[in-house]
Order: C-alpha cells, then sequence, then structure tokens
C-alpha cells in the first residue's frame, strides 16, 4: 500500500512537471514583440547573432509587408468601397506576422539558431520586423509627409469608402482615377505604422545602420514612401520633352529674324 502511494505521489509530481513545463514554454511563445514596442539590448543582441550566421538574403521575405499597389481588375464586380476595404485587410495581413512566419521556417539552419538563442520562430520575426519598421522609421524625415497632405490623403480616402459604384461599370478613365487615389491608403497605412515605432527602436537603427543596409531588403534603407509618393501633386506635372520635338542643342538662332530685332 506504501508502495503504491509512493508511485502514485511520484507519477502525479511528474504529471506536475510536464505541465509546468508545458505551462513555462507556452508563457514564452506569448511573449513576441510588437514593431511599436523598445526592442531590449537582449533582443537586439538575439537577432544580430542570428543574422550574422542566417547567411545572404536571410532577411529577405521581410519586404512582403510592403504589398504590392492597388491594381483592381477591370471585371471586379464589387463597389469601389469593398474594394477598398479588401484592400485594407490586406495591408493588415501583410503586417500579421502569420503572414510573413511560414516564409522564414524554410530557411536553412534557422531552426538551430533560434534553439541556440531559445526563440521561437515568431519571437525571431517579431524582432526581425521591428528592427526592419525602425530603420524604414529611420529613412521618414519627420514631418515628411506634411501633416496637410495626410488630411487631403485621409479626405480621399473616406470619399472612396462611400463610392458605391461598381468598379467594373466604370469607364477606363474613372477606373484609372480610382487606382491612383487607392494609392492614399497605401500612403497614410504605412505613414501611420511606422510612426508608431519608438524613438529609442530608431536611435538604434541609425547607430547600426551601416550594418542593416547589408541585411536587410533595400526597401528598409530608402526613403519608406519612395515607391507610393504622389509625385504630380507634391511636384506638380513633369516637363517630358518628346523625341519628336528635337533636342535644344541643334536649334540654329538667325540674328536676321530675332524677336524684338529692329
Amino acid at each position: 500500500m506504501v508502495l503504491r502511494r509512493r508511485l502514485a505521489c511520484a507519477a502525479y509530481s511528474f504529471v506536475l512537471a510536464i505541465c509546468a513545463g508545458c505551462a513555462e514554454e507556452t508563457a514564452q511563445s506569448v511573449a513576441v514583440k510588437r514593431f511599436d514596442e523598445v526592442l531590449t539590448d537582449a533582443e537586439w543582441k538575439q537577432f544580430e547573432h542570428v543574422v550574422r550566421e542566417l547567411g545572404e538574403n536571410g532577411l529577405a521575405d521581410l519586404v512582403t509587408v510592403f504589398p504590392p499597389l492597388p491594381d483592381w481588375q477591370p471585371t471586379r464586380t464589387l463597389a469601389v468601397k469593398d474594394l477598398l476595404a479588401v484592400e485594407q485587410r490586406e495591408l493588415d495581413e501583410h503586417w500579421d506576422l502569420g503572414h510573413i512566419q511560414p516564409r522564414f521556417t524554410q530557411r536553412p539552419g534557422l531552426s538551430r539558431l533560434l534553439r541556440r538563442e531559445k526563440l521561437t520562430t515568431e519571437q525571431f520575426v517579431a524582432i526581425a520586423l521591428a528592427v526592419a519598421a525602425a530603420s524604414a522609421r529611420a529613412h521618414l524625415p519627420d514631418g515628411d509627409p506634411p501633416e496637410e497632405m495626410l488630411r487631403r490623403g485621409r479626405a480621399v480616402i473616406n470619399a472612396l469608402g462611400r463610392d458605391q459604384r461598381l468598379f467594373s461599370s466604370l469607364d477606363p478613365e474613372e477606373r484609372y482615377h480610382v487606382l491612383d487615389q487607392a494609392i492614399w491608403l497605401h500612403r497614410i497605412d504605412r505613414v501611420e505604422r511606422l510612426r508608431k515605432v519608438p524613438a529609442e527602436n530608431v536611435a538604434r537603427a541609425k547607430q547600426h545602420a551601416e550594418w542593416l543596409a547589408k541585411v536587410l531588403p533595400p526597401r528598409f534603407h530608402a526613403h519608406p514612401l519612395a515607391d507610393v509618393a504622389d509625385l504630380l501633386g507634391e511636384q506638380g506635372l513633369p516637363f517630358v520633352e518628346l523625341p519628336e520635338s528635337g533636342s535644344d542643342a541643334a536649334i540654329e538662332w538667325d540674328p536676321a529674324t530675332a524677336l524684338g530685332r529692329r
């Protein structure tokens, strides 16, 4: 009887130990960094240790956080406002770790490196995204774009959000205009996300800018709005010299026919 009781107690203790271990593992896996939280020194060191051994283009998959610009097919029968809502959901999805993480699980050797640093894939991807966002934010000058431009962009988005016309019913010029305006959704979304990056992370990214330029995709060490810039609105219609107009160097000046000559 005593032996049975001891065996039962031992088994119970063993189960408790396993459950405690599971609970601890679960608790660790829940501790996932958000890109708008301050990176600790320990997290930066873990990131650096893994990336230095991950190999060339080890962080290439992070570029997916910036999805392609709106390119709705003319046959789409949804209303403009519904297509805009779909576009916003896709933007949210591209910043979601669940969208990025699967690509990293295919990286050869990553599991071994993460075990050494006691990180899950989700935790590492979260830290990497925080670093990438900080690097991108470091290339967005303060006050750029101006608040007035952002207000104009939000007004454009709000108007599209009320547009109940079926996209397929629009003529080509109207479709082009709608798609051009829908780019504002990407501009506003990107600015609002990057402005959430803590100043401490931006300072760290600037401190390590030379190294980050070697390991992060190019999109993260350049102006983050370069691919969504409103060139026409910001700079006006650019002057383009058509080939048939010839070159200025070929223009001949005849003083006899010059204007103003008497």
